[in-house]
């Protein structure tokens, strides 16, 4: 019945994922919505700083679909009595590892408050394990004048204690129907290290079209229940003559975690794995996180990847499959640009950059590019000058057919090499490697 249009949501999903959204955060990825999103696209987007260091690199996909989406017995039992979550059940459905989480009592009710001018805001519950943590919140706007939109989240431990986060990921606030001036959100939080903390104090600031409000509110959850498990593999698998080498899996109960290595002598610069997944007995599939921290970055060759929990599922057998890799050789995945003379010196075989124009008042490189629409990746996260010098890229924007990045604003020699951080190439070859799970 509902099959068609899981496929069409899993589709935008998918299309969604990638798109050129800017970030406020060094913490993480920040999306401010898919309406936000798309009312931003073809202007300057500011704020979006890349720095590829352990545990930074995160995304956030953060839908809320009033549609139809099959939900289990138990996830629906779980979820009824709970303020809010009846605006979220479609934006968690796409989490395997959160619904999951949910039907096995990790959700924690809440229910704290703070008024501040004209609005209220509510911290309705938590989910947690020593890794992850997703917060659920209500905004109510009492003076109806519009849209609550997130700007800013911080939080700290008790006594103001730094908590060890690697990303902070949020997105748009989901209208309530039956109440114009509520508004329903999430908050994703991953960590560097495991989370011991239980007393919490969150700031976060919001906006409508007429004004800002500023929170700040206490909160306490429960200690973790469990560490997970972790499963060493120490396996290479081969991409059409690209060598992956997974080292081992973590499983909490809200993600999994893949440390995986990339063999330094591949000739191609390996940029995704597209289709990478853990399949049981049965034949059911864990996937890359739908939302929150997706890939952190230990170094060129080695990162960690994540994706939906499988925690309580218990499976007999365990298998990790993968068949595309978006790659293209080294000596190809990069681009040359004469800055001084606007021209462009090297480019893939492709063609797709046309021309340069430098912005002199604004110091802002100008891309004319044919890169498929449909490719809704970031092309480029830094500079690397004719001495080595990197400049990562802090601001980047524009519309269809072009793309707008900022100079660096020390000095540089020219000319500018500009890698890809990803590109429409792919390879393909299924593989599948058998975990040894404990009995």
């Amino acid at each position: 019945m509902y099959e068609k249009e899981e496929e069409k949501l899993e589709d935008l999903r998918q299309h969604l994922e990638h798109l050129n959204i800017p970030t406020e955060q060094v913490d993480g990825a920040i999306l401010q919505g898919f309406k936000r999103a798309k009312r931003e696209q073809g202007i300057k987007k500011k704020g979006r700083i890349r720095k590829y260091s352990m545990l930074v690199v995160a995304a956030l996909l953060l839908i809320t679909l009033a549609t139809s989406i099959r939900v289990s017995p138990a996830f629906a039992n779980a979820v009824g009595s709970i303020p809010g979550m009846e605006k979220i059940v479609s934006l968690i459905q796409f989490d395997k590892g959160f619904t999951a989480a949910v039907e096995n009592d990790y959700y924690q009710e809440i229910g704290i408050s703070q008024t501040y001018k004209d609005a209220t805001l509510t911290i309705d519950g938590v989910v947690a394990d020593e890794e992850r943590m997703l917060i659920f919140y209500t905004i109510k706007n009492l003076e109806g004048s519009g849209e609550m939109r997130a700007q800013r989240i911080s939080m700290h431990g008790e006594e103001g204690k730094k908590l060890p986060i690697g990303s902070t990921s949020y997105g748009n606030e989901s209208n309530n129907e039956s109440d114009p001036s509520v508004f329903h959100g999430t908050i994703d939080m991953s960590f560097q290290e495991k989370l011991k903390d239980t007393q919490f104090e969150i700031n976060m600031s919001f906006e409508d079209d007429h004004d800002k409000f500023d929170f700040n509110l206490k909160f306490e959850i429960a200690p973790a229940k469990d560490s997970g498990k972790t499963i060493a593999v120490n396996k290479t698998v081969s991409i059409e003559g690209q060598k992956i080498t997974v080292k081992e899996i973590k499983i909490t109960p809200l993600r999994v975690a893949i440390h995986i290595k990339k063999d330094p002598a591949n000739s191609m610069k390996i940029f995704e794995i597209k289709d990478l997944a853990l399949k049981n007995e049965k034949g059911e599939l864990w996937t890359s996180t739908k939302n929150g921290l997706v890939a952190s970055h230990i170094s060129e060759n080695e990162q960690i990847l994540y994706m939906e929990s499988n925690y309580f599922d218990q499976p007999k057998e365990l298998v990790l499959t993968m068949s595309k890799l978006q790659a293209m050789p080294k000596e190809e995945s990069y681009i040359l640009v004469d800055t001084k003379n606007k021209k462009i010196l090297k480019q893939p075989n492709e063609n797709y950059f046309s021309s340069i124009d430098v912005v002199d008042q604004d110091q802002r490189l100008m891309l004319k590019s044919t890169v498929p629409e449909n490719f809704q990746y970031e092309l480029f996260t830094m500079y690397i000058d004719a001495t080595g010098k990197e400049f990562y890229i802090n601001e980047w924007g524009g519309g269809s057919g072009e793309k707008m990045l900022k100079l660096p604003e020390e000095s540089y020699t020219g000319p500018l090499k500009m890698p890809f951080s990803y590109y429409p190439r792919w390879i393909e070859e299924k593989v599948e490697i058998e975990l040894e799970l404990e009995s």
